[in-house]
């Protein structure tokens, strides 16, 4: 099961896996884009076995709530896999505390380099699953006949990793923890409240989802104005943006729209960048006429 907020990495992995005879179950949104969870509830049965959904919505900024979804999920005998891209580098992550199964994150979100992550697994559900890939070193002896594998994380890890990759995430992380993870949640907090405030009082500008757990990112459209038009304005004011779909059509589906414009924070913004979104924003509406 996952949800209609998910990113496409959360979605694409479950749909080849038909292949095989899984059956993909969405779990609904509300009509302003928030998630439904009600609705996951009365989803949920007997033959769900994986409970796949993100922790932070990379469109909305909305957090959900993930002890309850554990819980519900638990109840019914599913694991859960959360997509922790959006919420590693915003919040505490306590793995343990939230009792989820599995935690995957990447670790550009967390301002370290691409191409890397990481997952974490309760370790009795990783000891009981097979290696995904073969090679060197995940193995504790090969014979012609069978092949004895290591216990994880090594079984898992076939061949040479990526050993320097994986130092960047490192040095990214043990920035993150000296700068206080609590004090970055209050932060982007703070911005995005700033910034939906300010968007709001912006002639013909809509913001997209629900306000009361956004964190970190907010999605907005511009009357007469197209996301791909406004990030170029935007961009010729030296601010960076998202526009189009973000890797979440189900969700643009559902909210009826093709495209959107993405502002992200990090803990190198403040208000100053926010007042100048909204020049901006205002420079592409007269531009274009709104």
């Amino acid at each position: 099961m996952i949800s209609a907020l998910e990113h496409h990495s959360n979605i694409v992995p479950w749909q080849m896996l038909r292949e095989r005879g899984v059956r993909l179950v969405v779990a609904p949104v509300d009509t302003a884009g928030g998630f439904d969870l009600p609705g996951l509830e009365r989803c949920l049965g007997p033959r769900t076995r994986l409970v796949a959904l993100t922790h932070v919505a990379n469109v909305t900024g909305e957090m959900l709530p993930v002890e309850a979804i554990v819980r519900l999920a638990h109840a019914c005998g599913a694991k859960v896999l959360l997509d922790g891209c959006q919420a590693a580098p915003r919040l505490p992550v306590d793995v343990a505390a939230l009792d989820c199964d599995f935690y995957a994150f990447s670790g550009h979100k967390c301002y370290g380099p691409t191409g890397i992550g990481a997952l974490y697994g309760k370790r009795a559900l990783l000891e009981a699953m097979p290696p995904w890939q073969g090679g060197g070193d995940m193995i504790i002896t090969v014979t012609f006949d069978e092949t004895l594998y290591q216990a994880p994380p090594h079984r898992f890890e076939a061949g040479t990793p990526d050993i320097s990759g994986a130092v960047g995430p490192a040095a990214a992380l043990d920035f993150m923890t000296q700068l206080d993870r609590d004090a970055i949640a209050a932060h982007e907090r703070s911005l995005t409240g700033y910034a939906r405030a300010r968007l709001a009082g912006v002639a013909g500008v809509r913001l997209v989802g629900p306000e009361a757990t956004a964190i970190g990112v907010v999605s907005f459209t511009v009357e007469s104005v197209h996301p791909h038009d406004l990030a170029t304005v935007l961009d010729q004011h030296a601010l960076a943006i998202r526009a189009g779909h973000h890797c979440a059509q189900l969700l643009m589906d559902r909210l009826g729209l093709a495209a959107t414009a993405r502002v992200s924070f990090g803990v190198y913004n403040d208000e100053a960048d926010v007042d100048a979104l909204i020049a901006a924003v205002e420079a592409a509406q007269r531009i274009f006429g709104g």
